[in-house]
């Protein structure tokens, strides 16, 4: 079984891409978290480990190495992050998708791995905070 390991950056590119799915521009750690999960459970039934790489200072770290595309907010009350104004998923994709295997992109774009931002849909009754 091949090991991987997921950044906490890879996350939250393929999480905001994921989440724009669903008219959101806002990510909470939270829930980025539990996409995360996932995909890491969907890589396993396909016979990989795979690790997620996150925490407070992994988090600040991207934070300050994609300060021109990501910040931090609290929306609802769940911290988590969102694009700056002005910059668009074109963006993040033109700059980091290109670089994934497609085995992640696959396992990233998984209905089950995107199920978890219609879960969070339903449970906010519809209504998903925008950040903005």
């Amino acid at each position: 079984m091949s090991t991987v390991y997921i950044e906490i950056d890879e996350l939250a590119v393929n999480a905001l891409v994921a989440a724009q799915k669903y008219g959101r521009n806002f990510v909470s750690y939270k829930l980025m978290e539990d996409y995360g999960f996932r995909v890491v459970e969907i890589l396993h039934n396909k016979g990989v480990t795979a690790i997620l790489l996150l925490s407070r200072d992994r988090a600040n770290e991207m934070l300050q190495r994609k300060a021109d595309l990501f910040e931090e907010q609290t929306v609802d009350g769940e911290r988590g992050i969102s694009l700056r104004n002005g910059k668009t998923i074109h963006n993040l994709i033109d700059r980091h998708m290109e670089h994934q295997s497609l085995r992640f992109l696959m396992a990233f774009r998984d209905v089950r791995a995107m199920s978890v931002f219609e879960n969070a849909q339903e449970c906010a009754g519809g209504k998903m905070s925008t950040g903005h």
